[in-house]
């Protein structure tokens, strides 16, 4: 005859063991990539501590030059997402990427975005655009409660907590930045159009389709510095600097380093307006 209590063991048993039978349990910290470093840290204050962020394109390393690592290559076979810009190496690898690791959900951060366009393509950095990112922040969001619904409410805070921010970072900005009475500026490499046309400005780029200006264009660009009266001119630590300072030089301007690929997004783009706030008048 059938033991009662063994039966009854066995009933608890059973009811302990079905959560797991109906799903795999969420393993924290989850691995994700993401291709530059702001992306990083959007990633890290939504995400919090349940998850591990890898990025490809490390600290004073080029999006448009950059061949990722095989110490990364290897990483990536464990990863549960992987974040996605347009910057130019992506296209040359993103399909390799997803073939190491098939299972990895890839989220493009572009989606819900209205893209520049250039001659050469569409312009990947939408990063240096507060609003932009608060978009990107809403499919950061989405994308990790997809994957793992039982960080619902960690997700939820660390992406309201974000928007607050990016919302007195927008604000700030636009404070600096509304009395100049100069719009535009001159950079080496073409990063900060999105910023440009977010607080109604205009960068002009020496770069153009990927290439340094030829000698007929710096003579134009030292021109157009006099002409415009443009004072400083804005480079990037990851390019050439030869350029810029040639035509700095000529022009009687000086040269200044604004970084769109620093992690710290917040304090970076704080810097980036008190930078064009004090050197453009």
């Amino acid at each position: 005859m059938e033991n009662p209590i063994i039966r009854y063991l066995l009933i608890i048993l059973l009811a302990l063991c079905l959560p797991t039978l109906g799903q795999a349990q969420t393993n924290y910290p989850i691995p994700v990539f993401v291709s530059i470093l702001p992306l990083k840290y959007f990633v890290k204050r939504i995400g919090g501590n349940n998850v591990d962020v890898t990025v490809m394109v490390g600290p004073g390393q080029e999006p448009e030059t950059y061949e990722p690592e095989p110490q990364k290559m290897s990483r990536l076979s464990d990863a549960r997402l992987y974040y996605r810009i347009g910057v130019p190496f992506e296209n040359t690898y993103m399909q390799r990427l997803e073939q190491i690791n098939p299972k990895m959900k890839v989220i493009d951060l572009r989606q819900k975005i209205t893209l520049r366009h250039t001659t050469i393509g569409t312009d990947p950095h939408i990063w240096t655009s507060p609003p932009l990112v608060m978009i990107m922040a809403k499919t950061i969001r989405n994308s990790l409660i997809t994957i793992d619904p039982e960080g619902k409410n960690i997700y939820e805070k660390g992406y309201n907590d974000f928007i607050v921010d990016l919302k007195k970072l927008h604000q700030t900005i636009q404070h600096k930045l509304q009395p100049l009475h100069q719009r535009e500026f001159m950079v080496f490499h073409p990063a900060w159009g999105y910023f440009a046309d977010t607080y109604n400005m205009k960068q002009i780029a020496i770069e153009t389709e990927g290439k340094e200006a030829g000698p007929k264009d710096l003579q134009k660009f030292i021109h157009l510095a006099k002409e415009k009266n443009i004072k400083t001119i804005f480079i990037q630590t990851q390019f050439n600097k030869t350029q810029a300072k040639m035509i700095a030089r000529a022009a009687g301007a000086d040269i200044k380093s604004m970084d769109p690929l620093a992690e710290n997004y917040l304090n970076n783009m704080y810097n980036v307006a008190n930078t064009l706030a004090s050197e453009i008048k």
